[in-house]
């Protein structure tokens, strides 16, 4: 699912500087991971049909992703597009440590959410990935 939504961001992307900034927020139940990039955002033709599986518009990333968010329990969307770019979101399920039953939180001494962010810079593309 990442990588589809790493190399989309890279291939969509008008300038040899592009830039992707991936975020993770958790909570006790589900990890999201958010992707955006710096293109020039998805055409609303694009948009109604992007999570589908034949489309003149776009390939099949983004329905085998969407495929493999479900069957996860979890989700794909795009959460915003526009000229200034586009984010995706992925949210899935936090996974029950070994041995633990319930819904994945048991046992946790965790509050609120958590924010970890990584910052790459590939130097042979010139894009960023933060």
């Amino acid at each position: 699912m990442f990588r589809n939504l790493f190399e989309n961001a890279v291939e969509h992307a008008e300038s040899d500087a592009s830039r992707i900034e991936v975020d993770v927020e958790t909570t006790p139940e589900t990890a999201t991971v958010t992707v955006a990039d710096n293109g020039p955002g998805i055409s609303a033709d694009t948009r109604a049909t992007l999570f589908e599986r034949k489309s003149q518009h776009h390939g099949l990333g983004l329905y085998l992703s969407r495929i493999l968010a479900n069957r996860y329990g979890g989700r794909i969307e795009l959460v915003e597009t526009g000229p200034d770019g586009s984010v995706f979101a992925v949210t899935l399920q936090r996974a029950t440590p070994e041995g633990e039953s319930g819904d994945g939180a048991a046992g946790r001494e965790e509050t609120g959410t958590e924010r970890d962010t990584v910052r790459n810079t590939d130097t042979d593309s010139g894009t960023t990935i933060r």
